[in-house]
Parts: structure tokens; sequence; C-alpha cells
């Protein structure tokens, strides 16, 4: 059965929390682009996930808009399994700077 791409989010948004950790879903009119979720952590970080099927790519829009979040100095990352975005999580929690 394939992995989709909501079931990945869900697992990662769980961990997250549980690590006291805020996500909010970036969707709706006007988010066209955007990543997935963005997440707020205890210790004062903020990044963005867009999450991906295994195997799909980012749209061209997608592309774009990240491609501007990060060069404003923003993180987002690019996730297509569970254990990676837990993995995230956990090394943006130990991130000094």
């Amino acid at each position: 059965m394939p992995v989709l791409e909501k079931d990945i989010e869900a697992k990662v948004v769980k961990y997250a929390k549980a690590q006291e950790c805020l996500s909010r879903k970036m969707n709706g009119f006007g988010f066209n682009g955007w990543p997935d979720r963005l997440f707020i952590l205890p210790n004062g970080k903020t990044f963005w996930i867009e999450f991906k099927r295994p195997g799909n790519v980012l749209s061209p829009g997608q592309e774009e808009l990240i491609s501007q979040l990060r060069q404003l100095k923003h993180v987002v990352y690019v996730c297509n399994d569970a254990e990676k975005g837990k993995a995230i999580i956990d090394a943006e929690l130990s991130r000094k700077v």
C-alpha cells in the first residue's frame, strides 16, 4: 500500500506536538505554493516543512516560493518520510543558532 503525504504529515505533527512544538497548516485561499506546515519550537526556532509522497517532486510554484523563503533566511525542508520528519524536529530542537 503506498504511503500517503497526509499520513507522513500526521505522524510528524503528532511527534512535534509531543515535543511541545506548535505547527500550523498553511493551506487555503492565498496559500498556493507555500510549504505545508510552519513549525514553532519551544527554543524560539521556526521552520517550514513541505511534505511529499515518496517519489513526488515540488511543483514549479513550490520551488519558487521555497527559494524565496530561503533567500529570506527561512529554514525549509522537503520531507517524504515520517522518520526523516521526526529527525528534523529533533535536529531543530537541539540547534543553538
